[in-house]
């Protein structure tokens, strides 16, 4: 699992590969390898190590099965990244990414010129926010296999678990600040959101493709 965070992700997937399974899960960060060996210790076949999504530190051919979850949307080089999954796995073996759409993000509002302003914003959070739509030719010009590609339209009326993911309100202030709409625009327009939710009108939406590919 790359870019494993805490690990529930890579706990997971433990539970998949049987008792002489092994699941590893890779980050950069220090911290977070830190937090997930503390939070899942003693779950067995269950290991955490520090790396780059793009110097894995492993042997070539080693996995049976490689995934990163919004990963390359914020890594410096995908393609590098992808070049290194593939290098880890074995020939036939199982290469799965999945990627939230961010430019494709949709939130109901009476305000849509404020409201593409915000999803501009929320495009620019990340590296390669059109990334997503690319899986398909970077994963077929590196010669891997029995390609599928599934996009999944997350949607939801609750306002908390739109905010959780995206921060909303976080993004319009970095938005206000960077003088892309006025203070008063950006406490209108989360009025109205919030109006919203409060009325039982509120709806949000987002996109996430996932793609996979064998190992040749």
């Amino acid at each position: 699992d790359v870019g494993c965070g805490t690990g529930e992700d890579a706990r997971g997937l433990s539970s998949f590969v049987g008792e002489t399974g092994q699941v590893t899960g890779f980050d950069l960060s220090e911290a977070m390898i830190s937090s997930a060996t503390t939070r899942h210790a003693g779950v067995v076949g269950l290991g955490f190590q520090q790396a780059s999504a793009d110097a894995l530190g492993i042997a070539d051919n080693s996995l049976d099965a490689i995934r990163a979850d919004r990963v390359l949307i914020h890594v410096p080089d995908p393609s590098a990244t992808i070049d290194e999954m593939i290098r880890v796995t074995r020939p036939g073996g199982r290469i799965v990414i999945s990627e939230p759409d961010m430019p494709g993000f949709w939130v109901a509002s009476d305000d849509h010129a404020t409201t593409s302003v915000l999803v501009g914003a929320i495009s620019k959070s990340c590296r390669h926010p059109y990334l997503p739509r690319d899986l398909w030719a970077l994963f077929r010009d590196k010669g891997l296999k029995d390609l599928e590609i599934t996009v999944r339209t997350i949607t939801s009326n609750e306002i908390g678990a739109i905010a959780k993911v995206l921060d909303l309100q976080a993004v319009m202030t970095l938005a206000t600040e960077a003088g892309l709409i006025s203070p008063t625009t950006a406490d209108a327009w989360m009025q109205d959101v919030m109006t919203r939710a409060q009325t039982g009108r509120f709806v949000a939406a987002l996109s996430i493709v996932m793609m996979s590919g064998t190992k040749s």
